[in-house]
């Protein structure tokens, strides 16, 4: 179990590193932006989907692009995102892992992911084949004063309407 779960994760990893250095070896500024669209798949046991965030909140990294898939057998979803920062001169890779506390024929619902002054919550609505996140802010002390204080929901969505979110259209 234990290595068949460190197999996918070592082929994710692999697919984000090489999906980086494709974008490195062949991103000029004057080449518009691809990412790919939104992609759900659902067999009971395994969900794979693919996508960029969309929110109408302006999000700090518009330019990402997610690979999210959920294991029932072991209760978990790993999100694997690329990311191009606001000014296109920093491609930065990240993986996630996300504890599921709820899988049932509706939906899929995660355990808060805590990141310092903020969780994430993920839930997957199997019968319309989404996935929404929920950023909510735990803490408003220090360094988390910067944080805005109401919800940020993110949907996976396609990822030429988040280019299109980006350019102001």
């Amino acid at each position: 179990m234990k290595l068949i779960l460190n197999l996918v994760i070592l082929s994710i990893v692999v697919f984000v590193i090489s999906r980086l250095w494709s974008i490195r070896n062949n991103f000029s500024f004057d080449r518009q932006i691809m990412m790919p669209n939104y992609s759900y798949t659902d067999d009971g046991n395994y969900i794979f989907a693919q996508g960029s965030w969309i929110s109408t909140t302006d999000l700090a990294e518009p330019l990402q692009t997610i690979n999210f898939e959920c294991q029932k057998k072991t209760m978990t979803c790993i999100s694997v995102d690329s990311t191009l920062s606001q000014n296109n001169t920093y491609l930065s890779g990240h993986v996630e892992y996300i504890d599921i506390d709820k899988w049932n024929d509706e939906e899929i619902v995660s355990f808060p992911s805590i990141f310092g002054c903020v969780d994430y919550t993920y839930r997957i609505d199997r019968k319309a084949k989404t996935i929404v996140s929920q950023r909510t802010t735990i803490n408003t002390e220090g360094t988390c004063k910067a944080f805005q204080k109401e919800p940020i929901i993110l949907t996976l969505g396609d990822g030429e309407k988040r280019i299109m979110m980006n350019k102001g259209n």
